[in-house]
């Protein structure tokens, strides 16, 4: 595979302020004597922007990543570099029940967001957020999906390293070509803890409650509806020098363009 790229990062350097802004453009070519499991050829393109605001009370930032790409095969060796993508290994063939969205195929995908918090007390803050992602396929050969996600919260500080945390939850994915959409709802309780003033750590669980709701087109495709879990954990560990992190997510999604059929 051939992929050069170049990248455009700026930021203000305000500790009040922050503005910053990633643009990264390139080109990628597959040379595989397999044309079965190629990857998709093309050009692609990300662009992020992002401002801040820190004062006395309240932080707040807003936030648009905009990416078009082309898709990287489930199987086979695959990746953008510079964007994000994974570098994938050799893999085995997909199961004949399951369309994977890997040849030709490229997604225009937009997340914009908004957050803030406001400090109440000494020891207790309120936190808020709303996102909106569009998931496209100009191509026309995967699912269209629009997610709407908004939270809420307050923390509560036991001490200088310890937190309590709690959040609600709301999700939505649609499916504008099927007239079909999932939601979600989740209650997460968890703690932080500052280990040093470099390292970091959080956990939260909760239960999810998880609905459908369908017409025209989709009509009885209705999803039962379920209790699951909803879990996450970060370790994060950062200087002057630079950072590293882990995380882990267990929730519901709106998929990537294709599901398994049945």
């Amino acid at each position: 595979m051939i992929s050069p790229s170049g990248s455009v990062d700026y930021e203000n350097g305000s500790a009040i302020r922050p503005t910053a802004l990633s643009y990264t453009a390139g080109y990628m070519q597959t040379l595989n004597d397999n044309s079965t499991y190629a990857a998709s050829t093309g050009f692609f393109q990300r662009l992020s922007l992002s401002h801040g605001y820190t004062g006395k009370k309240w932080d707040f930032g807003l936030g648009d990543d905009v990416s078009y790409r082309p898709q990287s095969p489930i199987t086979g060796f695959s990746g953008v570099p510079g964007i994000g993508e994974p570098i994938g290994g050799i893999g085995s063939a997909p199961p004949p029940g399951e369309s994977i969205v890997m040849l030709n195929t490229h997604a225009l995908n937009n997340n914009s967001h908004v957050q803030m918090q406001r400090i109440l007390n000494y020891a207790t803050s309120f936190v808020a957020g709303l996102s909106y992602q569009l998931l496209l396929f100009p191509d026309g050969n995967a699912f269209d999906t629009r997610t709407l996600e908004t939270n809420g919260g307050i923390n509560f500080r036991l001490d200088a390293r310890n937190s309590i945390t709690t959040q609600y939850v709301y999700s939505r994915f649609s499916y504008p070509d099927y007239d079909f959409h999932l939601r979600t709802d989740s209650a997460m309780f968890g703690f932080e803890r500052s280990w040093t003033r470099s390292f970091k750590s959080s956990a939260s669980v909760g239960p999810e409650w998880i609905q459908s709701a369908e017409s025209g087109n989709s009509a009885g495709k209705t999803i039962p509806s379920s209790t699951a879990i909803s879990a996450q954990a970060d370790l994060t560990y950062q200087t002057h020098f630079g950072s590293a992190g882990a995380n882990y997510r267990r929730g519901t999604t709106g998929g990537s363009g294709y599901m398994i059929s049945g």
